[in-house]
């Protein structure tokens, strides 16, 4: 975390004696006649002592400075070097601020805060995407209140396991990957192709290396792993290891450890499950989101606050009035990865109050979904980790020939799986397999892989030794440099395919995996309406915005535009809450802190 160097934390004690902290005393500055209990202990999350004092001077400089707010930004702020100091120091005021004139309101207003307008933010969706929200928001000093309708939260973003994307990081620089921003947007760029949204597509990349480092500061995540995903140029996508959460996907980390915040501090996050939110409010004028409408416990509820929808995508939706039967009906007939919650629901809601929708045509088909040998026709399927072919893992036919790239772009590989003869093996050696521990462990418990010997393989997929033996030939070769490989493949595993080794296969097929189309927004994730502009108090993070990706999205982008957008929403709606509460404050000094961020 940042220290404020000697000369600033002079200024800083200074401004506290001056306006009624000491640094021997917890008594906080005095605001509306109201105190600030505790405020070292009860701070979210745990900013050191001297963030908070800051945030809590600047803000009573501003006011003393301004005679009340005004659009002019704090003095003592606008000395700080650079916008990520004044992002810190900012957000630590806006806590400030929203736990003073909390009581205030409810002074003023003796019915529950729910009832009160804009005094709290309403995250729809509890995947990573509405996690990240909610916990950014959280940081801010906003109160949430968390709406999901299923019976638990996770969403598909507990399923992800491949990683999450982040160019430069500091596993990166210590595992001696040299990638960059610019190498990372380039690869999004082509792999979006004429679709892509260069700004949407920058603020992605550039928050990429802060998103990783707020997941290992903020809940522990050690992102140790990088590996190399199709599409990429460079190993890029992370995986991370908790001692409290060992083999489990960092989306789970982040769903546990907020479900045990709102149980020890109801007053600050509510999360309220088989809860489904049926309509958008809008104010007298329609130009504005106020709440939502929402069934729970068999009775209609109104909440009130800025929205933010994260609800996901549309690819398990095969009802007669889905977005899929509209926009991709050729899609239909695949089955699909998505958990049976992925209907759309927060695009038609947006759609209903004149809110824009981007690329609905674009839907994202996996190459490599598991085939149950116990249920071949099953509609869901599990995915098969990009990381398995990162780890040199190779596709073989009916015949045991390779076919394509395994690394390929992943539209260009499903193409060539519809062209070849199937069914279609992922085949991994030993040591691929060793690099893949957990995943080879978990598929093969859940009966979608096997492992024998090299010389019983032939047998096991069906197919001719000799055409094997020539498959793995050319492999080795390539391996070895010896001949460029004949699809173009330019990253292998470690270790050549022999059949003295043993050998980790199952069966693949394309399955609907991602729907690329959704909500259109800006770069500080407002949703935008039909006429380009945004729609106040509603913001949009994860599978739910479209446009991101193009037409082609890469591994390991989907959870880092769960976790860039969801901060940007809770961000951008603690503002929102800041504004409402007082009036005549400028409405986006934070936002656009957060939206200038540099990584670093």
């Amino acid at each position: 975390m940042f220290r404020l160097r000697p000369r600033l934390f002079r200024s800083k004690r200074a401004c506290d004696l001056r306006y009624g902290s000491t640094p021997s005393t917890n008594v906080s500055p005095i605001i509306f006649d109201l105190r600030i209990p505790q405020r070292r202990s009860v701070h979210y999350p745990a900013l050191s002592a001297r963030w908070c004092d800051y945030g809590q001077s600047a803000f009573m400089q501003w006011v003393t400075a301004n005679q009340g707010f005004s659009r002019s930004a704090p003095p003592l702020i606008a000395r700080l070097p650079t916008s990520r100091h004044q992002k810190r120091v900012l957000n630590t005021a806006t806590s400030c601020i929203t736990r003073c004139t909390y009581p205030y309101i409810e002074a003023r207003n003796p019915t529950t805060m729910s009832a009160e307008p804009g005094i709290q933010i309403i995250v729809v969706g509890g995947g990573l995407a509405g996690l990240s929200a909610a916990n950014t928001a959280l940081e801010c000093g906003g109160n949430v209140l968390m709406l999901d309708k299923n019976t638990a939260f996770g969403g598909n973003s507990v399923k992800a396991a491949s990683g999450i994307n982040g160019a430069p990081t500091q596993t990166q620089i210590d595992k001696g990957v040299q990638d960059s921003y610019r190498t990372f947007y380039d690869d999004s760029i082509k792999s979006a192709r004429s679709r892509a949204h260069p700004e949407l597509l920058h603020t992605l990349v550039s928050k990429s290396s802060s998103a990783i480092d707020w997941l290992d500061e903020r809940f522990g995540l050690k992102m140790n792993e990088v590996s190399l995903l199709a599409g990429h140029s460079k190993p890029r996508t992370h995986r991370g290891t908790h001692p409290d959460y060992p083999y489990k996907p960092l989306a789970f980390v982040l769903l546990d450890q907020t479900e045990k915040y709102s149980v020890a501090h109801p007053d600050r996050l509510v999360i309220k499950k088989n809860a489904r939110v049926s309509k958008l409010l809008l104010n007298e004028d329609h130009s504005a989101v106020t709440g939502v409408e929402y069934e729970f416990d068999g009775a209609t509820h109104k909440a009130y606050g800025p929205v933010i929808l994260a609800t996901g995508g549309y690819a398990a939706d095969y009802s007669e009035d889905s977005l899929l039967r509209l926009y991709h009906p050729e899609a239909l007939s695949l089955a699909t990865t998505n958990g049976p919650y992925c209907t759309g629901d927060g695009h038609k809601m947006v759609m209903s109050i004149g809110g824009n929708t981007v690329d609905l045509d674009l839907v994202q088909i996996h190459p490599t979904g598991w085939v149950d040998p116990k249920n071949r026709d099953a509609k869901t399927k599990f995915l098969a980790a990009e990381a398995l072919r990162g780890s040199g893992g190779i596709l073989v036919n009916a015949k045991g020939e390779r076919f394509v790239d395994e690394l390929a772009y992943r539209d260009e590989l499903t193409a060539e799986m519809r062209k070849t003869e199937s069914p279609v093996f992922l085949v991994l050696n030993s040591a691929a397999a060793k690099e893949v521990a957990n995943f080879v462990k978990f598929y093969s418990f859940k009966g979608l892989m096997s492992t024998v010997p090299g010389n019983k393989l032939a047998e096991a997929l069906h197919c001719s030794e000799e055409k094997l033996n020539a498959t793995f030939a050319a492999y080795n070769k390539a391996l070895a440099g010896e001949e460029p490989d004949p699809f173009g493949r330019k990253l292998f595993g470690k270790q050549p395919l022999l059949f003295e080794d043993e050998f980790t296969f199952g069966e693949v097929q394309p399955v609907l995996h991602y729907t690329m189309g959704g909500v259109q927004v800006n770069n500080k994730s407002q949703v935008l309406s039909t006429s380009g502009n945004p729609i106040g108090g509603l913001y949009a993070a994860g599978e739910i915005v479209g446009g991101l990706h193009g037409e082609n999205r890469l591994g390991g982008s989907s959870l880092l535009a769960c976790v860039v957008f969801g901060r940007l929403a809770g961000e951008g709606a603690s503002a929102d809450v800041l504004h409402t509460l007082m009036p005549s404050a400028p409405a986006t000094v934070f936002s656009e802190g957060a939206a200038t961020e540099k990584s670093s």
